[in-house]
């Protein structure tokens, strides 16, 4: 899989197909002595800390594809459920597959059997307007909304879930500069995330295709025509959902008419575009 020639490096809007943009792994496996094939280190320093478990930290290129490594190793506890070593790549050069994923792997510790997904970001590129998109967008799952801006370059995001959650979704905007006009739509996934949709090696990434993320994300617009009766209430409604986002009114919507969900949204031509995205996932 080439990178995309039309954007900057790891923008993949003209690809056509939702990809992998970053993936964890935890190698159960000590990692061989370097050098390790195919890895060209940039940097290999000290690391152990209070808030780490390894000795060492490892960046470098994975020559196959050109996309940035970073690895953790050293182990500097007894704790048994910390692994090996952490590797992570990203899709800066070209999308993520479990091929990759393996080989790199194999490449450092000679047993690509011996590796755990631990987390992976499920991805989406998409040529659109942000206000016309993030105004579109329902959580159903998601207790907690947060809207960011960038003070440095003015760059909106919106989270819909914690941070430190074992599964949300970020929409944000990418850099003009890199590709004008592109948005993308992340959800990210923990290792419990994972665990519970039965993927935890990384020739089951593929699973992720057919995964109903509906619940976690969705494209919607309002359905208020047999609901409500008033013209001017639909009117105020539109008006709310334009402003403050159709997240924010499918939360205040049910006080006021209580029924499901389902009977005041539907979803929109993009939340389709989306879902067959997900169902061509490269992996």
């Amino acid at each position: 899989m080439e990178m995309s020639m039309r954007y900057g490096d790891g923008i993949f809007a003209d690809l056509g197909c939702a990809f992998l943009d970053r993936v964890d792994l935890s190698l159960t496996e000590p990692p061989r002595p370097r050098p390790w094939p195919l890895m060209i280190e940039k940097e290999n320093k000290p690391s152990f800390g209070p808030k780490s478990f390894h000795g060492r930290y490892c960046s470098g290129i994975f020559t196959p594809t050109g996309n940035p490594f970073q690895l953790r190793y050293s182990k500097m506890t007894h704790l048994p459920l910390v692994p090996h070593a952490v590797l992570r790549l990203d899709s800066e050069r070209s999308p993520l597959t479990g091929s990759e994923l393996n080989l790199a792997i194999r490449s450092i510790t000679g047993k690509p059997e011996k590796a755990r997904v631990a987390y992976a970001e499920v991805t989406w590129d998409l040529l659109q307007t942000y206000d016309e998109v993030d105004k579109h967008l329902v959580s159903r799952r998601a207790r907690r909304t947060e809207r960011w801006v960038n003070p440095i370059d003015g760059r909106r995001s919106h989270y819909f879930g914690r941070r430190k959650s074992e599964r949300y979704v970020i929409f944000y905007e990418k850099p003009p500069e890199l590709a004008p006009g592109v948005v993308r739509l992340e959800i990210r996934l923990g290792s419990r995330a994972l665990r519970r949709l039965k993927i935890t090696h990384p020739d089951e990434l593929m699973l992720l295709r057919r995964v109903d993320f509906t619940d976690l994300v969705s494209i919607s617009k309002l359905r208020l025509s047999t609901l409500v009766e008033e013209k001017w209430h639909r009117s105020f409604w539109r008006y709310f959902a334009d402003r403050q986002g159709l997240d924010e009114v499918a939360r205040t919507f049910p006080t006021y008419y209580p029924v499901p969900r389902k009977e005041f949204l539907r979803p929109t031509p993009l939340d389709a575009v989306i879902r067959r995205m997900q169902r061509r996932l490269v992996c």
